[in-house]
């Protein structure tokens, strides 16, 4: 026999609670009520709210905690991108879709920048692959790297596993971070912004309250096509003050986003 899917369960408890509480008012039943079935649903509900408050409380220690370990690599990797970099300008894209790559892959290949280009894409299965296809010899997997790979001849490096994006942030000029092109949904716009780097996203992003913060707050800027992507990337790598002063902005956004967090901290103990 099939086993009752979890929401059906939920809503059949609730039709049936509907169902006994007409009765009870209409078969006089409300101090049986009262006195046997409403002290077990007070029960629950304070037991739902004795469990909800330290599990608040715990996922926000998490995610505190964590930050300290996010620009963290292994010694090997932090190595791998050191030597890719050769002390370059660097754009990074994080957890990039289709409608983010098809604007990336534009820009790399149509730039004539000497600057050094990582993408990590949302999905590795098959995509890293493809864009590697896509830009040629002058990009590379991270898990093709071997020992004596001469990372400097490489413009594009492409990430094909899982955990090293957060800690790459911190190795860009530039951070773009995908989701906004399509309809998948915005991705992590914190992690960039622990590093200090300005933020550049795309036009779906309405949904996302660090990200309306930031774009009115001045490190994150927003692009509904390639030429605003271009003009955006392009006006920030020519104008060093504009760099220096998102960068700054995004400094003092995400130390005001950890204050905030430390005032919920104190109000739960």
């Amino acid at each position: 026999m099939k086993k009752l899917a979890l929401h059906w369960k939920i809503i059949i408890g609730m039709v049936l609670g509907v169902v006994f509480g007409f009765l009870a008012s209409k078969m006089g039943w409300i101090s049986f009520t009262n006195y046997w079935i409403k002290p077990w649903g007070t029960i629950f509900v304070n037991l739902l709210k004795l469990i909800a408050v330290p599990l608040v409380l715990a996922s926000l220690i998490k995610g505190v905690a964590s930050l300290s370990d996010i620009s963290k690599l292994s010694r090997k990797a932090s190595d791998n991108i050191k030597k890719f970099l050769d002390k370059k300008t660097c754009l990074v894209f994080g957890s990039t879709w289709r409608e983010d790559e098809d604007i990336i892959l534009r820009y790399i290949k149509n730039s004539n920048r000497k600057i050094k280009y990582i993408i990590a894409p949302h999905e590795i299965s098959n995509n890293p692959k493809r864009i590697k296809k896509l830009l040629g010899n002058k990009s590379i997997l991270y898990s093709d790297i071997k020992l004596k790979t001469n990372l400097q001849e490489f413009s594009c490096l492409i990430i094909d596993n899982i955990g090293m994006l957060s800690a790459l942030y911190n190795y860009s000029s530039i951070s773009y971070v995908g989701g906004g092109m399509g309809k998948k949904g915005l991705h992590n716009t914190l992690e960039p912004a622990y590093f200090s780097k300005p933020i550049i996203i795309g036009k779906n992003y309405q949904k996302f309250e660090e990200a309306n913060e930031m774009i009115k707050n001045g490190n994150m800027i927003s692009i509904s096509n390639y030429n605003e992507f271009y003009n955006a990337i392009e006006s920030i790598i020519d104008n060093e003050n504009l760099l220096i002063k998102m960068s700054k902005k995004c400094k003092e956004y995400f130390d005001k986003k950890k204050g905030a967090v430390k005032i919920i901290l104190n109000d739960l103990k």
